[in-house]
């Protein structure tokens, strides 16, 4: 019987966006996590191979090739770089580089230098693959994430980065009401630690529904927790980094940043012709 992907592939109403998970599911065990309150969920430790999932997403009629196409989001609903997952979301990073589409990813894992050259290699274009770096708070840490790997160990992802001139960025994601905001000292010391240039700084999600739909994915089964805490949070930090309310407004900036430097270098060719 055919498997059913409905979970592991997930797009944005518009195209605009994908994300792809090989598994449902994650060993980091965090207290905050959303996954076992949805309705329509149900974990799933067998890895979908990377072929299949990206012949379904390119297959679909939502699906845009491209720099200016789909942005393949992976690990929605899982830790991408687990040891059981490693080598099938290499693969679809790969794929998908080739195509041409920008891959952003979010994890708790150490990505080795190795691996990061790799994808380094094969990047059409500056910015192309974008490695998000998460945590929820710094103090007490293994207490909230209980499973993941010590932050020291996460966050040489931002040095292996770069040294590699591989874009990476801090993903403080949820913002945890009372929690995270105590450690902004904590978080502007890694900042300053490891050169880290863009941070997201991501909503909690709730099932309260007087806060804002998540209308892109989950059934609409939960709501955006906003707070004035966070946008203080945000308002410190952006002193010393570039700071996003999500991971796609993060990639977007990223692309007009582009767009807006290939426009001044043909400008400039077109005034030495």
């Amino acid at each position: 019987m055919k498997k059913d992907l409905t979970n592991h592939i997930v797009f944005e109403h518009d195209g605009s966006r994908v994300f792809i998970s090989t598994h449902l599911g994650c060993e980091s065990g965090c207290t905050y996590c959303y996954l076992p309150h949805q309705t329509s969920f149900e974990f799933d430790e067998e890895i979908v191979p990377a072929q299949v999932l990206f012949n379904q997403v390119i297959n679909d009629k939502r699906y845009k090739q491209g720099q200016n196409g789909t942005l393949v989001s992976l690990g929605c609903y899982s830790e991408p770089f687990s040891k059981n997952s490693f080598t099938e979301t290499v693969e679809l990073i790969y794929a998908f580089l080739q195509q041409g589409n920008r891959v952003q990813i979010a994890t708790k894992q150490c990505v080795s230098e190795d691996s990061l050259q790799a994808i380094s290699d094969i990047q059409q274009y500056a910015n192309q693959f974008v490695l998000l770096t998460s945590c929820a708070a710094i103090t007490d840490n293994e207490k909230i994430e209980i499973n993941a790997p010590p932050l020291a160990h996460r966050f040489e992802n931002f040095d292996n980065c770069n040294k590699l001139g591989l874009m990476s960025g801090l993903m403080i994601k949820p913002f945890l009401e009372n929690l995270t905001g105590n450690d902004v000292d904590a978080f502007i010391e890694t900042i300053r630690q490891h050169s880290i240039k863009h941070v997201v700084v991501g909503d909690e999600f709730t099932t309260e529904r007087n806060e804002e739909p998540v209308t892109y994915f989950l059934n609409s089964e939960f709501y955006r927790h906003d707070c004035l805490e966070r946008q203080l949070f945000m308002k410190r930090l952006a002193d010393h980094c570039n700071v996003y309310s999500g991971s796609k407004e993060l990639m977007e900036s990223l692309k007009s940043k582009k767009t807006k430097a290939q426009s001044m270098a043909r400008r400039f060719i077109e005034k030495t012709e």
